[in-house]
């Protein structure tokens, strides 16, 4: 899975979209927003908020750059980074600069129904399903394929299935303590099926209502294995998270040798008014 899975999650506000409201910054104890992030894999994620609250730009490592525009009806995201080519022609590399854009789509709940995007000239189309109450429940391609699923449990999430790759995981939270945010930036729960610059727009509800509690443990299987993921939290004085431990244990089917138990830390940093 892609860093969860791949980067692999939680704070103490939510910041929920109903009928009633609209998506906000991610806050804890009302007066702390987080501005950065030493990822599990050790990178620098830095966010930027504008004068309305909402996620203004957003950078991943040292080359990746993201900015966000917000409308009644749509959001637009402008990813821009460095690419080394390879121009066999000369037989030389050189460095390009690369812009992607990204269009999400709102209903007149603030809620995300569909990403496009361009690969290749070609167009990529993600949408979304949702439930009665506002929790995310599917993520489907443009032709009703199913790539994610999300299950709950009393407004937390419980259970995640990725068909193409035959993944189910259940996750497991603790029920004593509320849910962090950009924990799903931080875990990449819903695998390759989202990319970093969706988390950022999920921390901001506009993808539904966010779980209740943090997150504490993932386990399941896929064709390859099984993965066991536990998180442990370390706060502040204020309560706010300032390391997230992620102990991972993978074990291959055919692969036994290849068998790896690992932690990784993820820090955060702060700007309390």
């Amino acid at each position: 899975m892609k860093n969860i899975f791949y980067s692999l999650l939680g704070l103490t506000l939510l910041f929920s979209c109903s009928k009633d409201d609209s998506p906000s910054n991610p806050t804890v104890n009302g007066s702390c927003t987080v501005n950065s992030i030493n990822s599990l894999y050790n990178e620098v994620l830095k966010i930027e908020y504008g004068g309305d609250g909402k996620i203004a730009k957003y950078s991943s490592g040292s080359n990746r750059n993201y900015s966000y525009t917000y409308s009644k009806t749509q959001i637009k995201v402008l990813e821009k980074y460095q690419s080394e080519v390879y121009d066999w022609d000369t037989k030389t590399s050189k460095v390009v600069s690369v812009e992607n854009p990204y269009e999400y789509t709102l209903d007149d709940q603030n809620r995300i129904m569909k990403r496009t995007s361009m690969d290749a000239n070609r167009i990529i189309t993600y949408k979304y399903k949702y439930s009665a109450d506002g929790l995310l429940l599917a993520i489907t391609g443009d032709d009703g394929k199913i790539y994610s699923q999300i299950e709950y449990n009393n407004g937390n999430i419980s259970g995640l299935n990725h068909p193409i790759f035959s993944e189910t995981y259940v996750v497991e939270s603790d029920p004593s303590k509320s849910y962090m945010p950009f924990s799903n930036l931080i875990m990449g729960l819903f695998s390759d099926n989202a990319d970093e610059q969706d988390y950022i727009l999920y921390e901001q509800g506009f993808f539904g209502k966010l779980p209740k509690k943090r997150i504490n443990k993932i386990s399941g299987s896929s064709k390859s294995g099984t993965l066991t993921q536990t998180f442990t939290y370390k706060e502040d004085s204020k309560g706010n998270v300032t390391d997230i431990d992620e102990y991972n244990a993978h074990t291959y089917n055919d692969r036994p040798q290849d068998n790896t138990s690992t932690v990784k830390t993820a820090t955060l940093t702060y700007n309390c008014k």
